[in-house]
């Protein structure tokens, strides 16, 4: 039997692929077993859902192409954010997109914090951050 290997990815759907049943598809079509670590759906706006992929390697590789072809956008977590505080203006905006508290705002500085330990890397904050403060980091 193969090796399984396990993935944990951030999957961002746009609104018109909200109620589609991704995840039954994912265990179904690939014979992959999905944890669902946290999810967020609306059906106005983007929706997310990070989920840990365990199977083997071609599965989930067929698996991520099959996404691509649903417009489900797919982050691998093997990336990381990062906060430049010499750019950040500390709005706050990303404060409001974070569903995990990564980011806060220091009730004495009034500044953006960023604890990375908390970070999900559900992408919110960099695509919505107004001056590119924000960045992705890939770890090796």
């Amino acid at each position: 039997m193969a090796d399984k290997i396990s993935k944990k990815w951030v999957l961002q759907f746009p609104p018109n692929q909200v109620d589609k049943p991704i995840a039954y598809h994912l265990v179904k079509d690939f014979n992959l077993v999905i944890n669902i670590l946290q999810a967020s759906a609306h059906e106005e706006k983007e929706s997310f859902m990070i989920v840990e992929v365990i199977g083997r390697k071609k599965d989930i590789d067929n698996a991520f192409d099959f996404l691509q072809t649903q417009e489900i956008e797919v982050v691998d977590m093997e990336k990381g954010i990062t906060l430049n505080v010499n750019t950040c203006i500390h709005c706050g905006l990303c404060v409001g997109l974070c569903p995990t508290t990564a980011l806060t705002i220091d009730p004495k500085t009034h500044e953006v914090c960023f604890e990375k330990k908390d970070c999900v890397v559900c992408d919110l904050c960099l695509k919505y951050c107004p001056v590119a403060a924000i960045e992705m980091e890939f770890l090796k």
